[in-house]
Formats: C-alpha cells, structure tokens, sequence
C-alpha cells in the first residue's frame, strides 16, 4: 500500500462524504491536510479489509470498486455487496473494541481510498456539531436498514423472501454471483414456505428485469444492486 495525494476530483468526492454534509469546505480541507489522514492505493484482488486485520478508520473509494463479501463456518464465500466510487465503509467499526470485522473488502479493481482514522473523527465531531450529526444520523439510517431487513426476513413477500435467499447463497463462480439449487424450485417452494406458482413468478420477475438469468438449476446474479433493492 503506497501513499498517494489527492487530485482536485478526489477532493471532491470526499466533501460529498456523508460525514462532511453541510460543513464548510474549509473543515474539509484541514481534514485531509491532517497528517492522520492517508490515501492509500490497492492493486486488483488485494485485501482492504479481513477480518482479523482491518483499520479503526472511516474509509471513502476514490475510485474503482470494491467487493464485500462474507465466508461461512463450510468455508463458502458469499458477495455481500459491491462499493463503488464516492462510497464508505468502516463506520461502525471505528469506535467497535471487536477484534474482528464482520465482512472482507477485496479490490475488485484497482482502487483509490482515503481513510479518516479514529483520532481525526474524534477531533472532527469535537470540532464541529454538524459532523457529530452527521455520523450518527448515518448511524441510524444504518441501523432502520438492518431491522428493515430483519423484518423482511420475518414477513417478506414471495418476492422478498427470494431475493433474502438469492442473497445469502450465492456464491463466486468466474468473477460472477451463482446460486445453485440443490432441488427442484418446488423444493425451494417449500423451504421458504411459499407457493410454487408464486416462487415461479418471482423468479420470471427478476429475469424480466434482467436482475438474474436461469439455466435449469444454476441462477446467475446479473444485478446484485437490484436484487439487493428487490427485496
């Protein structure tokens, strides 16, 4: 990982960080001048964050894409999401004791990313009462997401409960999403306790809008975004 400046561009995605909403760009200036403050560089494939190492720190893509993804107790790896320019990861984590972080950040390409550790955020939310909203007002609109999708899983749609079980059972398979059915779509049907005519048009939904393609039991993610927005 090498040190890098940002360009003028690059200073422009950070100020429309969510931590930077409404601030004066002077707070934002001094933020990234700040020596704690530190841009780094990743090749395609290298790894941001595991989940015994990772930074205590705010981090924003200033360019390329980065995979998130999650690998089970049977060793199965599954793509939790994509991040892709202008967007943050590591929120909750900074002020976490945990020794572990919860998922795996893997350059999808090669990417640029500035880290804000926790030392600076410390001082940012001293500093300025608009920051201090900001980060827990994104910590909120975190935490309604997690319990809308808990609630999901409790009382999802056929469509819902599709999309939740297409989710957490992909896996890679030649830089793609796969699902593969270990039954027929009846057995499906059944265990996710819906009826198969529905499960049918669920699945003819989804490939209308270019979301997934079939061929017999293999089911290719072709849009993890819209799934993800699906359900």
């Amino acid at each position: 990982m090498a040190f890098i400046k940002l360009d003028p561009k690059e200073t422009d995605i950070v100020k429309s960080l969510f931590l930077f909403k409404g601030a004066e760009e002077e707070l934002v200036v001094r933020a990234l001048s700040d020596s704690l403050c530190e841009a780094a560089e990743f090749k395609k494939g290298e790894i941001i964050y595991s989940i015994h190492e990772y930074r205590q720190s705010l981090g924003c893509i200033l360019s390329g894409s980065v995979q998130v993804t999650k690998t089970t107790a049977d060793e199965h790896r599954y793509i939790m999401n994509t991040l892709r320019q202008g967007s943050s990861f590591g929120a909750a984590a900074v002020f976490c004791d945990s020794p572990e972080y919860v998922t795996v950040l893997r350059a999808q390409s090669a990417c640029r990313i500035v880290f804000f550790p926790q030392a600076l955020l410390e001082r940012l939310i001293e500093e300025s009462p608009v920051v201090a909203k900001n980060y827990v007002a994104f910590l909120s609109d975190r935490i309604r997401f997690l319990n809308d999708k808990i609630q999901g899983l409790i009382s999802a749609s056929t469509g819902q409960a599709l999309a939740n079980y297409l989710m957490g059972s992909c896996v890679e398979e030649a830089g793609r999403p796969v699902v593969r059915l270990d039954g027929s779509v009846s057995a499906l049907a059944g265990k996710l306790n819906i009826g198969r005519s529905s499960l049918y048009r669920a699945f003819d939904a989804l490939e209308r809008r270019g979301i997934i393609s079939r061929e017999e039991k293999k089911i290719v993610i072709l849009d993890p975004e819209g799934l993800e927005r699906f359900y």
